[in-house]
């Protein structure tokens, strides 16, 4: 049997070119012309430029601006964490002095020192922004995005997404009025088992400390039996609630989160989808650990988000993006239409049939008479 011809030069280059420009695939003809020892070459090919693509699109993708913006987010919410878990955990007078402005910032206490102007500052933050707080500056909301990138954690873990979910007014309402009497009737139990830097502040007191002070060879002090409970209780129900349902502890739960999201269900800046580029592929809605990407009307309902970045991010079509327009369909596809009244036939010019304007079909005969 004659042996199959190498390849020269020119072709290899030709069938290298035709791979990038196809996206890294080649069509039958291509792979049929050198018989039997060509498929393999071209298939190596193929491979070659469509992992060439997927490299580049990766680069894209890791410097766009979505990108950025999360890392940025990760960044400054794992310093907060840090600076917040020293803060407490060590009692060091000289970190206080240098991180104090991390405690001084949270929203709970200037509620409680009636600090009502930086609390104003941070609703009109909120008003404009969004609900950033509680993405980068509440220790207990990086501690709950923990826990829930833990469920989507590696390979396995992918097919386990998160998914759209109604909201919960009266949920959220009925603990917002309970914190909120309570406060004004001059009880703040309930106001710091619910908030979310004191639940903080009281599992690293409670939790954290007694081990840092074993680990660096220091006598160990316990809180009381009491506090410690509480600690290890909220610990537990917040770790699981994060793991299985994302931020629906911010959405529902937590008072602070439903006072910034007051006043960013109608920010200045928020997450708008373009419906004339998006391919409803859900990779936005299966990252948003706020549950709150409704793709079947394209709507973002800000009150819940927490300005993560997660689905810009995560968009190929870049259709999601923060910013300060609404974006509609510059083709309606969808309008309603009033009835309007049933019209009479007409006849075209040069013709006397007559036409049914409904159907544009010639009327019988008999019906023609009719209509005259």
């Amino acid at each position: 049997m004659p042996k199959t011809p190498p390849l020269g030069l020119a072709t290899h280059r030709a069938i290298s070119r035709a791979a990038e420009e196809r996206g890294g695939f080649i069509f039958k003809s291509l792979t049929c012309k050198h018989g039997g020892k060509s498929v393999t070459l071209l298939c190596g090919y193929a491979t070659r430029a469509t992992r060439r693509l997927d490299t580049r699109k990766l680069h894209r993708r890791l410097t766009s601006t979505g990108c950025l913006l999360k890392l940025l987010r990760i960044v400054v919410s794992a310093g907060m964490l840090a600076g917040l878990t020293l803060l407490l955990t060590t009692l060091n007078a000289s970190l206080a002095l240098k991180l104090g402005w991390m405690d001084r910032i949270q929203i709970a206490p200037l509620t409680m020192a009636t600090s009502l102007s930086l609390v104003a500052i941070w609703m009109v933050a909120s008003f404009i922004f969004g609900r950033f707080y509680c993405s980068s500056v509440c220790p207990l909301g990086t501690v709950q995005d923990f826990f829930s990138h833990l469920r989507r954690g590696g390979r396995r873990n992918r097919r386990r997404p998160f998914h759209y979910a109604p909201p919960r007014p009266a949920v959220r309402y009925a603990f917002l009025a309970s914190t909120a009497a309570t406060v004004v009737l001059g009880t703040g139990a309930v106001a710091s088992l619910l908030d979310p830097y004191s639940e903080y502040a009281r599992m690293a007191s409670d939790l954290l400390r007694p081990l840092w002070l074993a680990a660096s060879g220091q006598e160990v002090v316990m809180s009381s039996a009491i506090s410690t409970c509480i600690a290890a209780v909220t610990f537990l129900v917040i770790s699981l609630m994060s793991f299985f349902s994302g931020r629906s502890y911010c959405n529902t739960v937590c008072p602070i989160g439903t006072v910034l999201g007051l006043c960013s269900r109608y920010s200045l800046y928020h997450f708008d989808i373009d419906t004339d580029i998006c391919t409803n592929c859900r990779k936005c809605e299966h990252v948003c650990k706020s549950q709150c990407i409704n793709l079947d009307d394209h709507v973002v309902d800000g009150s819940r988000c927490v300005v993560c970045f997660n689905c810009v991010a995560e968009c190929p079509e870049n259709a999601i993006r923060y910013t300060t327009r609404n974006k509609r369909l510059s083709i309606p596809m969808m309008q309603q239409v009033s009835p309007t009244a049933p019209t009479a036939a007409v006849a075209t010019p040069g013709n006397d049939h007559l036409f049914d304007p409904e159907t544009d079909r010639p009327l019988n005969r008999k019906k023609q008479n009719n209509e005259k």
